[in-house]
């Protein structure tokens, strides 16, 4: 990825530094947050996420590594990568820094700024490479065991068609998961559904949600139960009884489609309105549901 499209937040108390390293970096083609706080700029973390953090490591208030550890303990900015900017070089302090708060590195505050620029756009270089790398190990495990979230064609269905279409945000999986069960010659189920959660975490757990959708349609269809919210009903009461998917949550649309008489059939937990198309007067019409992410809370009623 082209430096021009990373954002970098540096964090110093001074303005000289701020100014200089601002001017620095956005020279090279980065874009900037220069931060005079670790208050600030953890209130700007909420808004705005970098792709690498410059932070002094003396400061008023809170120093730096108190700011490192507030940055990890956070979900959405743990994993960014986090740099010292520090005029102190003793060992002790480098080692807990590296080892302890995990930071990629450690610049002397006496370092030509050119040299600091060059230092974080080969980290981010060797941070990408890593990423990718990881991406495409993961990708052949999953090819490897031949599991799948999105479908790989469209099925066949009798009076009408069905299409689809799928893109993974910058090519990491996610917590999307589509279906179409051919229960019978008769109903076929279109599932449509989102895990709660960041790339493969969430692209893992798609798939326990998968086999309980898959099973609990069946099952329903053969009890001659053909109804999306009692098959959400029952997919609820597994989820949440499931150790495993324990706090994991999941939107979900399932569409029921009877191919002999024509009707379709929906319930929705937790998902967005779904939009129907009238073609007799060309309008369009919101369905909207009022049911409850899956795995919220036992004993729901869709």
């Amino acid at each position: 990825m082209p430096v021009s499209s990373k954002k970098i937040m540096i964090v110093d108390d001074s303005p000289m530094m701020l100014a200089l390293m601002k001017a620095g970096f956005e020279n090279e083609g980065f874009t900037c947050v220069a931060v005079a706080s670790a208050t600030q700029a953890l209130r700007l973390l909420d808004e705005d996420m970098p792709d690498i953090i410059l932070s002094d490591y003396e400061m008023p208030g809170m120093n730096g590594f108190s700011f490192r550890q507030e940055v990890m303990s956070k979900e959405g900015t743990k994993d960014i990568p986090f740099v010292f900017l520090t005029s102190h070089s003793g060992s002790d302090l480098v080692t807990r820094g590296l080892d302890e708060l995990m930071a990629v590195d450690f610049i002397n505050k006496e370092t030509a700024i050119p040299v600091v620029v060059s230092k974080l756009k080969n980290l981010l270089t060797t941070v990408r490479k890593k990423e990718e790398l990881s991406l495409l190990e993961l990708r052949k495990a999953a090819e490897a065991i031949n599991v799948k979230s999105i479908p790989q064609h469209k099925p066949v269905m009798k009076g009408g068609e069905i299409d689809f279409w799928h893109k993974a945000y910058q090519n990491y999986p996610g917590g999307d998961f589509i279906d179409f069960i051919q229960v019978d010659d008769r109903y076929l189920f279109l599932v449509l559904g989102d895990v709660m959660g960041k790339k493969w975490k969430a692209w893992f757990f798609s798939f326990g949600f998968l086999s309980y959708i898959r099973a609990a349609v069946r099952f329903c269809v053969y009890d001659n139960e053909v109804s999306p919210a009692r098959v959400l009903e029952k997919i609820n009461d597994c989820v949440c009884k499931d150790a495993v998917l324990d706090d994991v949550l999941s939107g979900l649309s399932l569409v029921a489609i009877d191919q002999q008489t024509g009707k379709l059939l929906y319930a929705g937990a937790g998902d967005l309105p779904l939009l129907h198309y009238k073609a007799a007067d060309k309008s369009i019409h919101e369905l909207q549901t009022a049911g409850l992410l899956l795995g919220m809370f036992d004993g729901v009623t869709y």
